[in-house]
């Protein structure tokens, strides 16, 4: 499972700078997209783990909407995790279908909330 982020974390974030992947596009399908609610709104990545090592594909571009991130999720990933503002200490899954592998415990995104 995802560990919990911590707002701290997600400043501490903010500070280090990611490289991210020079041809995203290339591993569309794959990987893992992680979203997250903060003080300014949504943010977040996309990874190519577990389909690949770690590595940084990509980031979310900024948005106050859940929907509008987790459907930018989804163009990229199958595997879609959300920490919405309603509960941003856990993680949810948005991605296509139900969740599986060690995503199996995480409880569906409610999208209309």
């Amino acid at each position: 499972m995802p560990p919990r982020c911590t707002t701290r974390g997600a400043q501490y974030a903010r500070t280090v700078p990611i490289e991210y992947h020079h041809e995203p596009e290339r591993f569309r399908g794959r990987g893992v997209v992680f979203l997250a609610w903060d003080d300014e709104g949504y943010s977040g990545y996309w990874d190519l783990e577990p389909d690949g090592p770690p590595t940084a594909l990509e980031e979310c571009p900024p948005s106050a909407s859940a929907a509008e991130v987790v459907s930018w999720g989804r163009e990229r990933a199958p595997r879609v995790l959300i920490r919405p503002e309603s509960d941003p200490s856990r993680y949810y899954w948005a991605g296509a279908g139900q969740p599986s592998g060690k995503y199996t415990t995480l409880p569906i995104w409610d999208e209309t909330s």
